[in-house]
């Protein structure tokens, strides 16, 4: 059952931009505290620039490891975990009484290949599978324990809504044990941290059918009283990516399965159909063209939706400025995705979402 928020206002809150302008920008954090976390997404990097590592303790109050906790980067290798990056990221948000959320403990994507094959390069079977699942889970879990509060325990296992079946065929989990893998990945986490906030996370909830292959599996898991405690809802998204309805539908039907909601690695991007155009140089006069108003439309409109409904327990960023960041490396121009400039300067959708 979904509830809409009875969460208080502080009406001592400035009330429009000029206000804000005259008296200092607000702290983003702040804002939403009667409300849920404001997160970003922070890669072990940004430890040594700071001025971006000062700017994320003002203004955010969770922050998730970008990729220090996947698989391929702390499991390299059967015998060995490398911790340094994720303890300092981990310290950091401690230090700065920053709530963190563990991304991720299964991921197909995100799994080296040594974690499927046996010592002569064949898969292995189902048993020694669970068993490597169990060893990693526990690991990384247990040395962070009362330290991240929730984990997105398995990551995007449905592929996407063109496609002919419903799990990807690059899945190796998924090809060596079936659906049961994500089963087994939830039981084992809550085994290795009984208090922690166990979340599938996955994207395109904008595409109903994909929601649908998402929430059919949830609801499938949830009837065998697999722990799963939340849905992670992504959020990459151009301008037109999203709608309310889309949002609203989504955040109701599961909410109504009892889980939480988090927009997980929310970032709306200025550029047409998310896509890259071959003329870059045409793709960077399409971004003088536009104005922020429409990416500040789809933010206004996420940050609302989500504030009236109390089953919505958190906001990730995937960035906390438009400073350099994936999407450069993904269509070789800047996206301008976020709330804050590569100047760390707020944008217009920055004052939309705090101006309620």
């Amino acid at each position: 059952m979904y509830y809409l928020s009875h969460k208080p206002s502080n009406n001592t809150r400035p009330t429009s931009k000029r206000v804000f302008k005259e008296q200092g920008d607000p702290n983003l954090g702040a804002i939403y505290k009667d409300y849920f976390p404001i997160g970003t997404a922070m890669y072990y990097g940004i430890l040594s620039k700071t001025d971006r590592r000062d700017f994320i303790a003002e203004h955010y109050t969770s922050i998730t490891l970008e990729n220090e906790l996947k698989a391929k980067y702390i499991h390299p290798e059967k015998n060995k975990y490398d911790w340094g990056k994720a303890d300092s990221l981990v310290n950091f948000a401690s230090t700065n009484g920053l709530k963190i959320r563990g991304h991720c403990l299964v991921w197909p994507l995100g799994t080296p290949d040594w974690f499927f094959r046996d010592d002569k390069g064949e898969l292995i079977d189902k048993k020694e599978l669970y068993s490597r699942m169990k060893e990693h889970i526990f690991t990384v879990m247990r040395r962070y324990k009362n330290k991240i509060y929730c984990w997105d325990v398995v990551n995007e296992a449905v592929d996407y809504s063109w496609k002919p079946t419903l799990f990807k065929d690059s899945d190796l989990f998924y090809k060596i044990a079936g659906e049961e893998y994500i089963e087994k990945a939830f039981e084992y986490a809550r085994e290795a941290d009984s208090s922690a906030i166990l979340f599938y996370n996955d994207n395109q909830f904008n595409d109903p059918r994909k929601s649908n292959d998402i929430y059919n599996l949830i609801k499938r898991l949830k009837s065998r009283n697999v722990p799963i405690d939340g849905i992670g809802m992504q959020g990459h998204f151009n301008i037109k990516g999203l709608s309310e309805n889309d949002l609203r539908n989504n955040i109701i039907k599961f909410s109504d399965l009892g889980l939480d909601i988090q927009i997980t690695e929310l970032d709306v991007r200025i550029f047409k159909n998310g896509m890259k155009n071959k003329n870059l140089s045409k793709q960077v006069n399409y971004f003088t063209t536009l104005t922020e108003n429409q990416q500040a439309d789809i933010y206004e409109m996420i940050f609302r939706v989500c504030r009236e409904y109390d089953s919505v327990t958190g906001i990730t960023l995937w960035g906390a400025a438009d400073w350099p960041n994936y999407l450069d490396q993904v269509y070789g121009v800047n996206a301008h995705p976020y709330l804050f400039s590569n100047e760390l300067k707020p944008k217009e959708a920055f004052y939309r979402v705090v101006d309620f």
